[in-house]
């Protein structure tokens, strides 16, 4: 398996916690791309390297978190989760 690159891991973390920072602050549907980019400090073309758009975004920190839950609790032992 490939690991990824630093840079673009960096980016992402970016792009993930500018895009986190804006949806506690108000709904999704008022997330631009545009915000986004502008707080994680990234051109928009590098965000569309990354993502389809904020719903793809959402989706893959949706993902990443759940798969965070899932490794929390593979930990724990937790019995009769579903994995």
């Amino acid at each position: 398996m490939q690991k990824e690159d630093l840079r673009v891991i960096k980016t992402k973390m970016n792009i993930e916690n500018a895009f986190l920072n804006l949806f506690y602050q108000k709904e999704i549907e008022q997330i631009s791309v545009k915000e986004i980019t502008t707080i994680a400090q990234i051109a928009r073309k590098t965000f569309y390297l990354h993502y389809l758009d904020k719903y793809d975004l959402l989706e893959k920190i949706f993902i990443k978190r759940l798969e965070e839950l899932r490794e929390i609790c593979r930990n724990l032992k937790v019995e009769n989760l579903k994995i």
